[in-house]
């Protein structure tokens, strides 16, 4: 058991009820990533949230790894960091180094354009594990497992759904519109024909 986990165990018997209340916000206390577009063979924006530092230590450098998946890679400058990006395949990685440390209770969001893979299925999640370096210690984010302690960055490819066609309910150009459009131009005109008859026999 890792020093971190063992103090972790210690603090249940401790303080059960102060590590309950704490517990939620630590939850949801990750690296994060979004895009602007998940669907298969689309340039996508993905954008990093970094949440908090190692434990209250400002971070200093994150690196993102690179899925193989992912067919091109252009990094986007980021206000505050300067980029070094290691793009050959395997193992290709964007490191962003901050021109001055993130306190830990400063969030950050980095970002970086991708073009995803066309050939994936719906469902298919795409794992971007992080290494983040703080002043005094790291935290590496780089487990596949969503309810591990550091769960790396995932991004789940989605086709979107098309929008089901509209059916017009009356009133269209369909064969029922058609056919009543010519029954009442028929009416009309017999209605006419009847009038001028009763005209002419008075």
């Amino acid at each position: 058991m890792s020093p971190s986990r063992a103090l972790a165990a210690a603090s249940v018997g401790v303080a059960g009820v102060a590590l309950a209340l704490v517990a939620p916000a630590a939850a949801i206390a990750h690296v994060t990533v979004d895009g602007t577009s998940v669907a298969p063979g689309t340039a996508s924006t993905l954008s990093f949230t970094i949440e908090h530092g190692c434990d209250a230590s400002p971070t200093t450098a994150v690196v993102v790894a690179i899925p193989d998946e992912v067919s091109a890679v252009t990094p986007i400058a980021n206000a505050g960091w300067t980029i070094d990006d290691d793009l050959v395949a395997p193992g290709r990685t964007m490191t962003y180094t901050a021109q001055t440390p993130l306190p830990s209770v400063v969030h950050e969001t980095l970002e970086l354009d991708v073009t995803l893979p066309e050939d994936l299925a719906d469902g298919t999640v795409l794992a971007f594990p992080v290494q983040q370096t703080c002043e005094t210690g790291a935290l590496a984010w780089d487990s596949t497992d969503p309810a591990a302690e550091r769960p790396a960055p995932m991004l789940t490819i989605a086709t979107p759904v098309e929008a089901a066609p509209i059916v017009s309910q009356g009133g269209g150009d369909g064969p029922l519109a058609l056919a009543a459009l010519v029954a009442a131009v028929a009416a009309a005109a017999l209605a006419t024909i009847a009038l001028r008859r009763q005209q002419a026999t008075r």
